[in-house]
């Protein structure tokens, strides 16, 4: 509706706009600063005014409607729910803390060390003799206190050219055809007696108990088995037995001796030496 002098009103909800009607006098000419009020035209326009809020003393409406408010949509207060999977781990959060604060409380707990073994071949037998020329630069295949040696090819050294086991082991180097093991020990009394271990060298090693051989000493094709030596020592049949003990007392018979030495060296295809 229209009011006679008044204005048109419309809302667009978020600011009351009205065209106004305005009047105006044309400028008296005789006096620049004066507004005549007996004009003789009128000029209306209709000005346009975008009020965001209402203006109550201006009162350009009957009655002032409030603006209609549209509901902004806000966002979701709550989360999208959790997938089952995503639950459970949620539910197990809580046991793996308890199992890991478990865990670094076991480690913390103070544990007797291990004992610590010298380098070898899986906590076996210590390299001794690291000098030699062998694979493993030395031997870590070795008996201490026992003799594994067979009975051919013998071959008996003594100090002052063999003065340690390491000595003993490179005479059977020395001898790759023939030597194949070789005993550092107190073999008679008079080495005792003396205080130098001998060295002897085989081509075999001792023989189990259940097995026993006879050698054809007289045989034509026997060749570096040192047959007089076999046959003098009685060593024909060579039978098998226990690998026999060391001794190092007048008797041989008693004083365990720990500190003799016997062992393999093996002659590889390859032209290296394993002991």
């Amino acid at each position: 509706m229209r009011r006679a002098g008044g204005s048109h009103g419309f809302n667009l909800g978020l600011a009351q706009i009205d065209y106004i009607d305005v009047h105006l006098a044309p400028r008296d000419t005789t006096h620049p600063h004066h507004t005549s009020p007996s004009s003789i035209g009128i000029t209306q326009f209709k000005a346009l005014l975008l009020l965001p809020f209402s203006i109550s003393p201006i009162n350009l409406t009957p009655p002032f409607r409030p603006p209609t408010l549209h509901k902004i949509p806000q966002a979701p207060t709550s989360l999208p729910s959790t997938p089952k999977h995503l639950q459970q781990q949620k539910m197990h959060l809580p046991t793996i803390l308890s199992l890991t604060l478990l865990s670094t409380l076991t480690l913390a707990i103070p544990v007797a060390p291990r004992p610590t073994y010298p380098r070898d071949n899986d906590h076996g037998l210590s390299p001794i003799c690291h000098h030699l020329n062998t694979t493993s630069h030395g031997c870590v295949r070795y008996v201490r206190g026992f003799d594994v040696t067979g009975v051919v090819t013998e071959v008996d050294l003594a100090f002052p050219l063999i003065q340690d086991e390491c000595d003993c082991i490179q005479q059977c180097l020395s001898r790759p055809t023939t030597c194949a093991a070789y005993v550092w020990k107190f073999s008679t009394p008079a080495a005792v007696q003396a205080g130098h271990r001998t060295c002897t060298l085989y081509s075999q090693f001792n023989l189990p108990s259940a097995v026993q051989i006879e050698i054809a000493l007289n045989s034509s094709l026997n060749a570096n088995i040192n047959a007089p030596e076999i046959a003098m020592l009685g060593n024909n049949p060579q039978a098998g037995a226990p690998v026999p003990q060391a001794f190092k007392d007048a008797a041989l018979n008693t004083v365990a001796d720990g500190d003799a030495v016997s062992g393999p060296v093996w002659q590889l295809a390859n032209g290296q030496a394993v002991c």
